[in-house]
């Protein structure tokens, strides 16, 4: 481990979620030692083979190898404790056999941390491996699997010591950039979430499951350092999917900690958490409640983002570390859409008023012409933008407002109101691209 990377982890950083501002621990007296078992204490015989692994690297090499158990706990912040022995470790093992919310967080923080994290398994062992598959963050990472103490043991020891992921690209998504991981169905909770979002004027980029099937884990880790904060929503373990998505958010909050973003962690229903992050998690039973929840990212906001970035300039990086080609999903390339997008036959056509529709599969630029087109027409009163299908739905929320508290005849009488006036503004939209496309040619 380099001179400068040890200095990092020796400095306490000037912003832990844990004391909402500057961290109040005491890094001097750390040394480093060798490795950090990591490990749930369920199922007890797993966590049995993983501590007797740990004892027979103990034995080898005296005071250097440590799990969890062996940390001066009492009176003091659990996860203040684990911080202070990721920080001294030059190698962090970290069980995977079961989708522990706990083992997660603290992956995703070694990870943020920049220290080398190696996952380890018992493949015999799987009751969770569908929402393991479902997760598809470690099927392309390599972990040590095992079956017994002393395998575990020769395996940690052949690994040692540890190599860290190199430190993330970030794409500039300027400094009011939030990341969200959905989920694969929208409750009311999101609907509030993604609106508030929107009425924020925050930008930001997110995750989801229905547009692309799996996430990275280099994609997940430039999207954290590009953003300045991190919203992660879990949801009820009743709900299904909800482990593998929890699991999958628990990682991400806990890379964001790190890495020093603002996170916040939204829990449905009153549910016990994880004690690695149960000071930090907000409950909610409704979705009005949401937005209080939703508040204090406006006042981090403004005390934090305003510092100078302590980012690489990106002039400074070989070209191919420079190249950026872009989002998978437009959405989450608004901003940058300006410095890449080509001005395509069927972009101009649907400037000019020519096209109504823009038919096309999945990934062949339909968002971003709509995105471009918008950007392309001057701010005027006369340029009206109709978005039927926002982030959030909310067209479709109105629909069901207006089926549930109105008559039959008012239901009627309603929608065929807004869809006259739907009707009517096309025309005027035309007329607004046309008209624009002329004011260019002159």
């Amino acid at each position: 481990m380099s001179a400068t990377t040890l200095n990092v982890l020796r400095t306490p950083p000037d912003y832990c979620k844990y004391a909402d501002g500057p961290c109040d621990q005491d890094f001097s007296t750390l040394k480093s030692k060798g490795a950090f078992f990591a490990f749930p204490g369920n199922p007890p015989q797993i966590a049995s083979t993983i501590v007797a692994a740990a004892k027979a690297l103990e034995l080898a090499s005296p005071g250097t190898h440590v799990t969890w158990r062996e940390l001066p706990i009492q009176g003091q912040t659990i996860f203040c404790e684990i911080c202070k022995a990721f920080r001294e470790s030059t190698t962090i093992f970290a069980d995977i056999t079961t989708l522990n919310l706990n083992l997660m967080f603290e992956i995703g923080y070694g990870i943020g941390l920049g220290l080398p994290v190696v996952p380890i398994r018992d493949t015999n062992y799987s009751p969770d491996q569908a929402a393991f598959d479902e997760i598809g963050l470690f099927d392309t990472t390599g972990y040590l699997s095992f079956s017994n103490h002393e395998e575990l043991a020769k395996k940690a020891a052949a690994a040692l010591p540890g190599k860290p992921l190199p430190a993330p690209l970030g794409r500039a998504k300027g400094p009011e950039s939030l990341y969200l991981i959905k989920f694969k169905i929208q409750t009311d909770a999101d609907l509030e979430l993604h609106k508030l979002i929107k009425k924020s004027r925050f930008s930001y980029t997110s995750y989801d499951p229905t547009e692309s099937s799996r996430l990275s884990l280099s994609e997940l880790r430039r999207s954290i350092h590009s953003s300045f904060g991190v919203i992660g929503h879990l949801y009820s373990k009743h709900r299904q999917g909800a482990l593998a998505h929890n699991a999958l958010t628990a990682l991400a909050c806990g890379m964001a900690a790190a890495e020093k973003k603002f996170v916040l962690m939204l829990q449905e229903e009153r549910e016990s958490q994880p004690i690695d992050y149960r000071d930090i998690v907000k409950h909610y039973a409704s979705a009005p409640q949401i937005k209080a929840l939703f508040e204090p990212i406006f006042a981090w906001y403004i005390a934090h983002t305003q510092k100078e970035s302590d980012q690489p300039a990106q002039g400074a990086l070989p070209l191919l570390e420079r190249l950026d080609l872009g989002d998978i999903a437009a959405e989450n390339e608004i901003r940058g859409l300006k410095s890449y997008f080509v001005r395509t036959g069927q972009f101009n056509q649907a400037k000019q008023g020519h096209a109504r529709l823009v038919v096309g599969r999945k990934g062949s630029g339909k968002t971003a012409i709509y995105y471009g087109v918008l950007q392309s027409l001057p701010f005027s009163p006369s340029n009206t933008v109709l978005d039927l299908k926002p982030e959030g739905h909310q067209f479709t929320r109105m629909k069901e407002t207006v089926l549930a508290r109105m008559t039959a005849g008012l239901q009627e009488h309603t929608m065929t109101a807004f869809w006259n006036y739907v009707l009517l503004l096309i025309p005027a939209q035309l007329t607004s691209f046309q008209s624009s496309s002329a004011e260019e040619g002159r």
